[in-house]
């Protein structure tokens, strides 16, 4: 009886090693589908969060007051325009880059220093190979992610 019960215990666990390993390779072959899908959802958030600081530059531009400055010297005037004694708020936060979470989305100022965009600061290659248009903004295509330029536009 010893016997059997000592053969039956070895059969499962050559059954339990087998299971093990399919399992393994099963994991091996999702793994990068996985890996695909989380980068297309940070792809995703970066050009929502770029049109999003895009809109809120253009915003600012259109509630410029005679004499004052048309462009935002940075991302706080984004998030509480000091040209105004009640509260403007033209961008809800200050997002950081979705393609290198913790950082801050890095700046593209015009030549006498205003903000005109922003950008993403990493050099992964997208997987998005073709342009992106929302009908009034357009990203073209491109090798990086930092390349990716979210510009605000001149006229609404």
């Amino acid at each position: 009886m010893r016997a059997g019960s000592r053969r039956a215990r070895g059969f499962t666990y050559l059954w339990l090693l087998a299971a093990l390993a399919v399992l393994g390779v099963a994991m091996a072959a999702v793994g990068p589908l996985w890996a695909q899908q989380a980068q297309r959802e940070r792809e995703a958030e970066l050009i929502r969060v770029g049109i999003a600081y895009a809109k809120a530059i253009e915003h600012f531009r259109a509630l410029t007051p005679p004499g004052a400055a048309a462009a935002p010297r940075d991302v706080s005037d984004l998030l509480l325009d000091p040209r105004f004694a009640t509260p403007v708020r033209h961008l809800r936060a200050a997002y950081t880059d979705p393609m290198d979470p913790g950082q801050p989305m890095q700046t593209i100022l015009d030549p006498a220093g205003g903000l005109v965009g922003v950008h993403s600061a990493s050099t992964l290659e997208p997987l998005r190979r073709v342009a992106w248009t929302d009908g009034r903004h357009t990203i073209e295509a491109a090798s990086r992610y930092q390349d990716w330029q979210f510009i605000a536009l001149s006229s609404p």
